[in-house]
């Protein structure tokens, strides 16, 4: 897709061949392989260069404009990550409208759709900006049904989907025997928001956590 605006074309900076080298070579280094893909000429790039890379846990960045269709569990090992506070663009007269049209409205962070196909998909933050609240409150409310995760859904994205993302699963990422013990606690109502954090079990002051949030911000 094109950009209705007029500012920039849409652009593949490697050929399949090329990136799939680039694959090879990372990969018999002992490297992490995370490609940065957007649009969906990207990521059906992505998705195609990948399936030759089963097993390998390749990720895909960003994936706003996925194609669900394309991304079956039993076709690719392609671990997806994304970030809920780019929907913030999604609304009407939002970045997504104004660069790209009106249909794409519908059309990106398909969250649900990723979801219900088997997809694995870790959430982080891109800055925009760091708290995982914010995130998940978007999630939780969108405007598109494809976009709509649960409570409980969107947070398994920020933490056990992450370390899995990060081969970290088997000692973060979810509460269990024999885990780091880094948590918070949320409350719901009346709105979302941490009440407690804890660092490798060590409960965090209120105050320093307050002057984390200064520093990040």
């Amino acid at each position: 897709m094109g950009y209705v605006d007029g500012k920039g074309e849409p652009r593949l900076l490697y050929t399949d061949s090329q990136l799939a080298a680039i694959y090879n070579e990372s990969l018999s280094l002992g490297m992490e392989v995370m490609t940065h893909a957007i649009g969906d000429l990207a990521v059906n790039q992505v998705i195609r260069v990948s399936k030759k890379f089963r097993g390998r846990r390749l990720r895909v960045e960003h994936n706003e404009l996925v194609i669900p269709e394309e991304l079956e569990d039993d076709e690719v090992d392609l671990v997806c990550s994304m970030q809920p506070n780019f929907l913030q663009w999604s609304a009407p007269g939002g970045l997504y409208e104004r660069r790209l049209g009106s249909y794409v409205l519908s059309a990106n962070n398909h969250f649900r759709c990723l979801l219900e196909r088997g997809v694995r998909f870790a959430f982080g933050s891109d800055s925009m900006p760091l708290d995982p609240v914010y995130g998940i409150s978007l999630t939780l409310n969108p405007l598109h049904h494809k976009q709509k995760l649960s409570l409980q859904e969107a947070i398994t994205c920020y933490t056990y989907n992450s370390a899995y993302a990060n081969h970290l699963e088997t000692w973060l990422g979810s509460i269990e025997v024999g885990k780091t013990a880094d948590l918070v606690v949320l409350e719901t109502h009346p709105k979302l928001k941490v009440t407690q954090a804890y660092l490798g079990g060590v409960r965090v002051p209120s105050s320093l956590r307050g002057k984390q949030r200064e520093s990040i911000g």
